[in-house]
């Protein structure tokens, strides 16, 4: 669950090549297509093999773009919507070493997505129903395979929300023995995710090649920046006692408070005066839905990171790969681990820009 869609790329060489003859899984799927290029308008010859919800494409050139979900992989492709610890990720890393025969530590991540499903007593269409933006960008409804969400896109990165048991509810899959089956999905489960379409923020974790999921303090880290960004989401939360508010309140305020269009119109020091307003409020008088599913975000965290015997990887050859424990986040009062002070803070990475230097005049 900590990771879920990867994008990854490995640089040509003899081994690349030879890669589908080399392989020893039967594919779900293998063809050659052309593919136009949209930088260079080139057609570009690739082989695609299928297996398990991972595409893997070789490159006429010898490059190969690995992509897809690893939660699906450790689930034979067809869901990601239990619980996928940081044991399962291990497995599943194991897996493609040894099953593609893999340098993982050779494989460079391009995009990948860092997300947590929660089971929640509210009706997870419900709280994403009440998310209304992200720092000052809206979020927005969109739709993709007859499945709906909420996203604020960013120039490094993308948050998305969205019931994840209405996206799975209704919709049949195959099972190995080819029979038709429906998805055993219980209760209301909420999803949410970041997805890192620029790779700066998680490079300033660590977080660099595939090899690097095997430590989980660069996955806790990461999984503390998520949970940062619920943190910076602004909610307009509906279980209010409007019994117990002015008249104002009720009968004005609500109403801007519940539009986000009234939000996006506000001047950046009114929007945050009228935020601390709301959420003082909201605090007594509501449920608090937004401390709640932090806490619940939280608790997944530690749930998902628990298993942490693997210290480290052995390949065929008997050479052992180390776990780098220097990120892993101390316990108690203490800050975070050198490489975040060195970085100032989490936000930080996704806010940073890149450094113009300027020439002497």
């Amino acid at each position: 669950m900590p990771v879920d869609y990867i994008k990854a790329k490995l640089s040509p060489s003899d081994s690349t090549r030879t890669f589908f003859e080399r392989v020893i899984v039967r594919w779900d799927s293998l063809e050659r297509k052309e593919v136009l290029d949209s930088d260079t308008g080139e057609l570009k010859k690739r082989t695609i093999g299928k297996y398990r919800d991972l595409t893997f494409s070789l490159y006429e050139s010898g490059i190969l773009i690995i992509d897809g979900s690893l939660h699906k992989y450790s689930n034979n492709g067809i869901h990601n919507y239990d619980v996928f610890s940081y044991q399962r990720l291990i497995n599943v890393l194991n897996d493609l070493r040894e099953v593609f025969n893999i340098d993982l530590e050779k494989v460079i991540l391009l995009n990948i997505e860092i997300g947590l499903n929660i089971t929640t007593q509210f009706k997870a269409s419900k709280i994403v129903e009440s998310i209304l933006l992200h720092k000052q960008k809206l979020a927005k409804y969109q739709s993709i395979n007859n499945s709906e969400f909420k996203r604020c896109i960013h120039q490094r990165y993308g948050i998305k929300m969205y019931d994840k048991t209405l996206h799975y509810l209704g919709k049949p899959y195959t099972d190995s023995k080819g029979v038709k089956q429906s998805h055993k999905i219980q209760g209301e489960i909420f999803r949410f995710e970041m997805h890192h379409n620029k790779m700066i923020a998680l490079n300033g974790l660590g977080i660099c090649t595939l090899n690097d999921l095997y430590d989980s303090g660069k996955l806790r880290l990461a999984l503390e920046l998520l949970c940062e960004q619920w943190n910076n989401l602004l909610i307009y939360d509906w279980t209010i006692r409007k019994n117990e508010l002015t008249k104002y309140n009720r009968g004005v305020k609500l109403n801007q408070w519940s539009n986000p269009v009234y939000w996006n119109n506000l001047s950046k020091s009114h929007r945050g005066n009228q935020k601390k307003v709301m959420q003082k409020l909201m605090q007594f008088h509501s449920q608090n839905i937004k401390l709640l599913v932090m806490n619940q975000l939280k608790q997944m965290v530690q749930n998902v990171l628990q298993e942490t015997a693997v210290k480290r990887y052995t390949d065929t050859n008997n050479n052992s790969v180390p776990i780098n424990h220097s990120y892993i986040l101390l316990k108690g009062t203490q800050k975070r681990s050198a490489i975040i002070s060195t970085h100032f803070d989490i936000e930080s990475l996704v806010l940073r820009r890149p450094r113009i230097e300027r020439k002497a005049s």
